[in-house]
């Protein structure tokens, strides 16, 4: 459970900063006034199942994954831990 919605907008944020090079990786921006302690609410942004895609788009989708996965864990150190489907 998160215990600070606010502080899950700034990570976010501060994620965002961190990979903006990655032309490949969105991040949803946050709306600052629908957003509290116990509410994040983010822009939406459309997306299509990985299995509606080509292996190839699927190859490619995954190579970025990693890309990004090592970016955190040797580049920035600013771990993004709940990296389930919809994030």
């Amino acid at each position: 459970r998160e215990l600070n919605l606010k502080q899950e907008a700034a990570n976010a944020r501060n994620f965002a900063q961190i990979h903006a090079r990655d032309a490949y990786l969105v991040v949803p921006r946050h709306i600052p006034a629908l957003t509290s302690e116990r509410v994040l609410t983010q822009e939406w942004v459309a997306g299509s199942k990985i299995s509606d895609l080509s292996p190839d788009e699927q190859e490619a989708m995954i190579r970025m994954g990693l890309d990004t996965c090592f970016t955190q864990m040797l580049g920035s150190g600013f771990i993004h831990a709940d990296p389930h489907y919809g994030n």
